[in-house]
């Protein structure tokens, strides 16, 4: 925590759990206890640090997160009509916030393909529930598809992270200085 205050961060995003479903309430043992969590995220209020949690978007039986999100078959991606699975999902959000004390939460919104308008309506109820009963938290929504930002917008979250942008950024910057002005195009997106 002391180096994250010298660097200036503001906030820390963290996966504080085990990916799979029926431990999602619980910290991931690496954390420790829930106690041990809890302490960790207060001292991290005590020194400025905002925290934001990375919610689960996977269905229940998968126990591993795979690197490549193309290697998801349909049935691992949860059913988005489904009403149950729109309510726990807001629900597990507000249990992180009333009972850990986080300060935002991001969602990976790439892992939902097809069903475009439902899974809308599900971001969207969800980012509605935090925003009545918590008015200060932060939902972002994570892209990898640039195609995808507008989709992201309209689903009322506060934030929109678009980790291409990030990716090209990085990717520009190891170029050697004397080149990059061959490569502008990885930092100019273009209207299609």
């Amino acid at each position: 925590i002391p180096y994250m205050k010298e660097m200036g961060y503001t906030h820390v995003v963290i996966l504080p759990r085990n990916c799979r479903f029926e431990t999602v309430l619980e910290p991931d043992p690496r954390f420790g206890s829930p106690e041990d969590f809890m302490a960790f995220v207060n001292a991290l209020h005590r020194s400025g640090i905002g925290i934001i949690l990375d919610l689960i978007t996977l269905r229940k039986h998968i126990n591993e997160i795979p690197e490549d999100l193309e290697e998801l078959s349909e049935e691992d991606i949860f059913n988005i009509p489904d009403a149950d699975f729109c309510s726990e999902l807001s629900a597990n959000a507000c249990y992180w916030i009333e009972n850990y004390h986080i300060d935002g939460i991001r969602a990976e919104t790439d892992c939902i393909y097809g069903c475009e308008a439902e899974s809308a309506d599900m971001f969207r109820s969800m980012n509605n529930d935090i925003h009545e009963k918590y008015p200060d938290i932060i939902t972002i929504a994570m892209l990898t598809d640039n195609d995808k930002v507008s989709y992201a917008e309209n689903c009322d979250f506060t934030f929109v992270q678009n980790s291409q942008i990030a990716h090209d950024l990085f990717e520009y910057g190891s170029c050697d200085p004397y080149f990059r002005r061959y490569h502008h195009d990885k930092v100019i997106f273009k209207n299609k």
